[in-house]
């Protein structure tokens, strides 16, 4: 993912240049380290959300069946 956000990123701010390839390697070299940390950050936290998101579901839902019994 880092290395075709880098690759769109570099060709719309420098065009196909001759030193697009160079460019390109440095823009993926720094979108790794920058996605790497992120990663092991925001994905606890987006199961976290999601879960808290699911169980709020299923209680509604089950408040919902024990009012129309």
């Amino acid at each position: 993912m880092s290395a075709i956000i880098s690759l769109v990123l570099t060709l719309t701010g420098n065009g196909d240049s001759g030193l697009f390839f160079s460019a390109w390697m440095q823009a993926w070299g720094t979108a790794f380290w920058v996605a790497l940390p992120s990663i092991f950050i925001a994905t606890p936290i987006a199961r976290r959300v999601s879960s808290l998101l699911i169980s709020t579901r299923v209680t509604i839902q089950n408040r919902l069946r024990a009012r129309k019994s």
